[in-house]
């Protein structure tokens, strides 16, 4: 399990960025790229990462 990073996931027409920090796993639900991207940028700096590239978004069913 990774100990800190954040995730993009586009799951049907919502925007997910899925943060894990010291293993605890949160999801926060975007309707927007825009919004979502801001949210995970933030995240990132936040925890010291590389913030996530807008092509990052994986697709989940």
């Amino acid at each position: 399990m990774k100990q800190s990073a954040v995730d993009l996931i586009l799951r049907g027409d919502r925007y997910i960025v899925r943060v894990t920090e010291l293993g605890k796993v949160t999801e926060q639900d975007f309707s927007g790229i825009h919004f979502a991207l801001s949210w995970a940028s933030g995240q990132s700096v936040r925890l010291g990462l590389k913030t996530p590239n807008p092509s990052a978004f994986n697709s989940e069913a």
